[in-house]
Formats: structure tokens, sequence, C-alpha cells
């Protein structure tokens, strides 16, 4: 179940040792988007200077602990390599309970330049076949931290193929304020995500950040091959740079050290 050469929960098997992650789909630290065309445009540039759009992750340090009869914690340390000296070290702690929960505590800590980011979180890519979300949190619209107060907090069901996209294709669909997710999809279990401490930043789209960002029109895109979930405990604002003013401040994120921490349950 665990790749000890890159990240713990490289598979996640289903019945007959089926595996609902995509190819390469373990969660791992993500802190960029692809660039609201034009109002992150101001940031877009740090990303790909700093090169927080194309880390390379490697394995630093893997333990294993049994912790009772009925559950085990791994640790991963993993650090994620930007270019001039920027990167962090993403220590990953599972604990892997016999009921099926597996809790995941996170710390992110940032070498380098502080600077601004898109998000701090972690992003897995799911079997294209769940293209259902339920969530408890804001919508049924996208909303983000400085466009939230039209969207209330509910019960919401989404189409993960059938959500409104720009004609430049760019980072969308994200709801603030999740308290739980969950995906579904035909012959499929269910996969939920429950936030541990504070409430979860969360979108599920058809598309990588990485195969939205340089291409010109939706039409461009290519066939979609996975389910691509986004956790994130910080997400930046979007202001209006297009034509005015950067976010504010307090919707800014910046390269701080981070903890956060989320409950994955798979149900058969």
């Amino acid at each position: 179940m665990f790749n000890i050469l890159l990240l713990p929960l490289r598979n996640i098997p289903y019945k007959n040792g089926t595996n609902i992650l995509a190819k390469d789909g373990a969660p791992k630290l993500h802190l960029w988007r692809a660039a609201h065309r034009d109002d992150d445009m101001w940031a877009y540039g740090q990303w790909n200077r700093f090169g927080v759009d194309s880390l390379k992750y490697s394995l630093v340090n893997l333990k294993v602990e049994p912790v009772s009869k009925y559950s085990v914690k791994i640790v991963s340390i993993v650090k994620a390599e930007g270019k001039l000296g920027f990167g962090a070290y993403h220590t990953a702690t599972y604990l892997i309970n016999g009921d099926g929960d597996v809790k995941v505590d996170n710390k992110v800590q940032f070498t380098g330049l502080r600077i601004n980011l898109a998000r701090i979180g972690v992003r897995y890519e799911f079997d294209k076949k769940f293209d259902k979300m339920t969530y408890f949190g804001r919508g049924p619209i996208e909303n983000y931290a400085d466009r939230k107060t039209a969207s209330d907090v509910g019960l919401y069901t989404l189409d993960v193929n059938d959500q409104y996209e720009y004609e430049k294709p760019m980072e969308h669909g994200n709801h603030e304020d999740v308290r739980w997710a969950s995906f579904s999809g035909s012959g499929m279990p269910s996969v939920t995500f429950k936030s541990d401490n504070n409430l979860m930043q969360v979108s599920a789209l058809p598309y990588t950040d990485e195969q939205m960002q340089n291409v010109e029109y939706k039409i461009d895109l290519p066939a979609s091959n996975a389910t691509v979930f986004t956790l994130s405990t910080k997400t930046l604002g979007v202001g209006s740079n297009g034509c005015g003013p950067r976010p504010l401040d307090k919707y800014m994120v910046w390269s701080d050290n981070t903890e956060f921490s989320y409950t994955l349950k798979l149900l058969k």
C-alpha cells in the first residue's frame, strides 16, 4: 500500500486490489494555481521564478510505527524543491486505524525567501470515475476568501465534469469553509475528507493546474484523465488586479510555516 520511494498513500486499494487513485495521484504538497487571467498575473511571475509551479519532490525520511493492535503510524518527510533557494519540507503523519479512518497531520516548513503563494494544501488525483462531490461548506457557485458572502454554507452536490469553465483556462471551482467533502461514482466506493481543526477550502476539477496554465482556450485542453481534488488550509483571494488592486493583505497567503490536519475515510 505504501511506496517507500516517494510517498505513503501511493495506492488506496478497493475491492480486487483496484487503486482508486489515478497514476501518480498520491497526495503531494500543492502551493500554486493556474493563474486567474488577469487578476493573478502579478503573482504568477513569482510562482514561476521561484519554481512554485514546478516543485521537485524527494523523500527525506519514512518511519513506520505500530501504535496498537489495530492502528499504525507512518511519518513521511518529503522535500519540495523549487528555484533560487525556495522550497519546503512537508511532514505528513498518517495514523491509520482499523476502522478505515486515516488521520493526516501536516507540517509545512519553508526555506528561502518569504513569497506569496496561491495556497497551502495537498492535491490528490482520483480515478476519473469519481465524478460527484458532495460537501458541507459554501456554495453552490465557486467562492474565495474575498468573494464568499453571497455563498451560503449548506449541503451541496456537484458534478466534477459539469462545472462552469472560463474560456481561457484557469484555476476555478474553489469552495470555502468546508466541514467535509465526499466523493462517489458509479461502481466506486465513497471517499470522505473531514476537517479536523480549521475549516478547509476544496475544489474538484477534471484538470490539473499544470494542464490549464499554458492553454489559450478551453477547447484546446487535453482529455481529462483524473478527478483532481485540492484540499487547502489557506487560499489566496482573487482581488481585481486585472483592472484594479491586488487582494487585500488579510487575503494573501505567504510562505510561512503552517500546520493543518484532516481525516480521510474510505467506505465500500
